[in-house]
């Protein structure tokens, strides 16, 4: 009887000291294409560092977006993430987006729910709010651009008029 409730006590710690190994991402990067003409869907991206205990080994990580699971890319040394996938334009959603991210089994358990219809119960990892702004159609031309046409222009008629007062 004794070494079964050892045995259960040591089972109970290392749960409890895996489930608090690592951290919650506090800071996050972000990108979203935002120009029309330039591309046919709109691009997002989010990055983030996690933190873990030395003995831990990173949990896979998926997030759910837009009623789709996706994996996240990890870097080599293993403590940067990164999501990213596209819309079509018409579909991207303007304004805060809710991001749910989710350990190997809470995704099982969302994969379960998507295959059988049912309600998703799975509890997140962490949750990012995603802010898109949208993507604008009248960006013809980036501002560098317009201010080498805007330069030159101002030099050939500054080089003109030189040259007629020196005529």
């Amino acid at each position: 009887m004794m070494k079964w409730s050892t045995a259960l006590a040591l089972l109970g710690l290392f749960v409890v000291h895996c489930k608090g190994a690592c951290t919650t991402p506090k800071t996050f990067q972000t990108y979203s294409s935002s120009d029309i003409l330039m591309s046919s869907e709109a691009i997002f991206i989010v990055e983030f560092e996690m933190t873990c205990d030395a003995s831990e080994q990173f949990p896979a990580v998926h997030a759910f977006v837009g009623g789709q699971l996706l994996p996240l890319a990890r870097s080599v040394g293993g403590n940067r993430f990164q999501l990213s996938w596209s819309l079509p334009h018409k579909d991207a959603v303007v304004g805060t987006q809710i991001i749910n991210f989710y350990n190997e089994e809470e995704t099982n358990a969302i994969r379960k729910a998507l295959r059988y219809s049912e309600e998703i119960k799975a509890k997140p990892l962490f949750t990012v709010q995603y802010e898109y702004k949208g993507a604008k159609p009248w960006n013809w031309f980036a501002p560098s651009f317009l201010a080498v046409v805007v330069s030159l222009l101002v030099w050939w008629l500054a080089y003109n008029a030189k040259s007629k007062l020196q005529e």
